[in-house]
């Protein structure tokens, strides 16, 4: 991770203890001279960082570092506190799970490297676009007419 220069504050959140070995970007954090506060999941609960988030001035970024759940339920809390894609920045530890969404039956389906996939739900043959719907946490598969 490279810490952007108008960085005045970082917020640090670990999923686990054993990952602040594990996250790169420690290092990096470790040579400026900042505010940098870290939290553990298991020391917070999820509306002591809602709570945290909304506190933050203009120029607070976040690093995030666990799984790709963990991940997403922090972003999420920090884009409905007004913290922007750039203010966010994240390393995901294990495999990242992603979602492509069918517009036929509004039901999610794995995501594979295929462009091509059929909904489990609904068998509909799907093309899968590079839009990544933040509010939906998916890529969108629209309906493939062949």
């Amino acid at each position: 991770m490279k810490i952007p220069e108008n960085a005045k504050k970082i917020l640090v959140f670990l999923e686990d203890i054993q990952l602040v070995e594990q996250a790169r970007a420690l290092d990096e954090l470790a040579m400026k001279t900042m505010e940098t506060h870290i939290f553990i999941k298991s020391s917070i609960s999820m509306s002591d960082v809602s709570n945290i988030l909304k506190q933050q001035l203009i120029g607070t970024h976040l690093f995030i570092c666990g799984t790709w759940p963990f991940i997403q339920e922090i972003k999420e809390k920090a884009y409905l506190a007004g913290f922007s894609e750039d203010e966010l920045h994240y390393e995901v530890m294990g495999p990242r799970k992603e979602k492509a969404f069918c517009v036929k039956c509004y039901s999610y389906n794995p995501r594979q490297q295929e462009d091509k996939i059929s909904c489990r739900n609904c068998q509909t043959s799907l093309l899968i676009s590079n839009h990544y719907s933040r509010r939906l946490d998916a890529y969108l598969g629209y309906i493939h007419v062949s």
